[in-house]
């Protein structure tokens, strides 16, 4: 099979390539496989049933073969013009100086047909505003160079003709002892343990041979664990319970480690022009880009174990993307280093905001009463633990003496008070040229790096305890939605200072 020319892509309405109808018909597919294999074992015994839901599942793949054939695009005139639709037929013209985001994605099957699939954003965030579903290799990258910069000739259909693009700078790698110390400290093995729990407790119902093989795997372990309790071998028990949780807390990390591999093999983040682009990915392979200005967000991150093997991680939230919820969420540049050392991240960040430099930037403290505001929080949690162990010593008959709950208490407050002012010591705000930046955190560190101009909206918070203290909460939404919660959240501000923010903050947006 093949696809027209790419040279072509500018001169006339294009399909996608010809096997685009099994990857929409198996997207088509995909929606329906649960019910599907349900319907399937429900009614395994009926023939009639079994035909009913194969001809349902060969319809639903027909819709997809046809809604490949009707999808068709064409470039010219600075815009991207996109035909779609069966029944409801729709015709999107885009401007391509919208266009802000291009990502590939590209899996097994994608790699083996010599196809990618695109997606085209734009700074609004939400539904993209083209997902090509699939293209050529040829074809996607022509496309992907003519919206990294080459504009069309005034008055031409299709591409000008460009000179030579300078080599991609690699900024960042990641070897393979880079990405076990990720899986280490990511901890992403709980995700795969919860896929695996979720794919049992759904198929548990429709596989009894598997249900009681388990349990004959299981039965020994049962019976030698009720009779070394029944014998109180109490150290034995202690031995074997340790060793089990050591175990289980090695396969995670193991499968933490495979996480890491699989998701972010090969990954290089390369500068070409004003563009960044990251690449990644074992079996599915995702190339993702976003131009520097439209970066409005920065987050380097540090937690407990970054700090121990003198790594960080580094986020970044483009303009136009959504949030992690959506389709396809791995597919958009979200991360300029997964992990770093802090040399390196610095660099980046350098790369990003010529001249930041986060420890001399001028920093400013929060309001003097930070450390007791905090300690708020703190007492409301000692007075939950103390109830909770009082209503165990009545339920138990057993009264806790009152010199251990004294001890406890000043314990949790003294741990609670030299916590609330190391927290208060570190936090503080920034401002750097076009940018605001914010730190918080104790065990987790984060800088938070901002440019007000990619916000869309601000706001003042307060709740009584915080007028009583003379204290403001700032918010500010970014465009499109950040990636994570809100773009900017500084809590413990004085009056004063939450107002110079918000007037900072908003004239920036007014400006822009």
């Amino acid at each position: 099979m093949t696809e027209p020319p790419a040279s072509d892509i500018g001169q006339s309405e294009h399909r996608l390539h010809p096997w685009s109808w099994l990857f929409s018909a198996s997207h088509q597919l995909k929606d329906l496989l649960l019910p599907l294999l349900a319907f399937v074992f429900l009614k395994r015994g009926d023939p009639d049933w079994l035909l009913l839901g194969a001809l349902g599942a060969a319809l639903t793949a027909l819709w997809g073969v046809l809604r490949a054939r009707c999808y068709r695009y064409r470039i010219g005139q600075g815009e991207l013009l996109v035909r779609a639709g069966i029944l409801d037929r729709t015709v999107r013209h885009v401007a391509l100086e919208r266009i802000q985001n291009v990502s590939q994605r590209r899996g097994p099957l994608h790699r083996l047909l010599g196809v990618t699939e695109l997606r085209l954003e734009s700074a609004s965030g939400g539904k993209p505003e083209a997902l090509m579903r699939v293209l050529g290799l040829a074809a996607a990258a022509e496309l992907e160079d003519l919206l990294r910069g080459t504009s069309l000739a005034p008055g031409s259909s299709g591409p000008s003709q460009a000179a030579p693009a300078a080599p991609a700078q690699v900024l960042h790698r990641l070897s393979l002892g880079e990405l076990m110390r990720h899986g280490l400290i990511s901890n992403r093995g709980t995700l795969v343990l919860a896929a695996g729990i979720g794919l049992l407790a759904q198929s548990w119902e429709f596989l009894p041979r598997g249900h009681r093989a388990i349990g004959a795997l299981l039965e020994p372990a049962r019976q030698w664990f009720a009779r070394e309790l029944a014998l109180q071998h109490w150290a034995l028990l202690l031995v074997t319970v340790l060793a089990a949780m050591t175990v289980a807390l090695l396969a995670l990390r193991v499968f933490s480690i495979a996480y890491a591999v699989f998701r972010y093999h090969g990954f290089r983040l390369e500068l070409l022009g004003e563009r960044l682009h990251a690449e990644h990915g074992l079996l599915t392979t995702v190339r993702a880009g976003a131009r520097l200005p439209r970066l409005q967000r920065l987050v380097l991150e540090q937690t407990l174990l970054h700090r121990l093997l003198r790594r960080c991680r580094l986020e970044v939230d483009v303009a136009g993307g959504a949030s992690n919820a959506t389709a396809h969420a791995e597919a958009r540049l979200a991360e300029l280093a997964p992990i770093a050392t802090p040399e390196q991240a610095h660099a980046l960040l350098r790369v990003c905001v010529p001249g930041l430099d986060l420890s001399t930037l001028p920093w400013q403290r929060l309001h003097p009463g930070t450390a007791a505001r905090r300690m708020r929080g703190a007492a409301r949690g000692l007075l939950a633990v103390t109830l909770l162990a009082l209503s165990l010593d009545m339920l138990l008959n057993w009264w806790m003496p009152w010199p251990v709950l004294v001890g406890g208490a000043l314990l949790w407050a003294w741990g609670a008070w030299a916590h609330a002012r190391a927290w208060a010591r570190f936090a503080g705000y920034a401002v750097h040229a076009d940018w605001l930046v914010y730190r918080s955190g104790i065990w987790t560190r984060r800088w938070v790096i901002v440019m007000p101009e990619r916000l869309q909206s601000v706001s003042l918070l307060e709740s009584p305890f915080d007028r009583r203290a003379g204290m403001q909460r700032l918010r500010a939404e970014a465009q499109g939605g950040a990636q994570s919660g809100h773009a900017l959240d500084i809590g413990y501000l004085s009056t004063q200072q939450a107002r110079q923010l918000r007037d900072l903050v908003w004239a920036r947006i007014a400006h822009a």
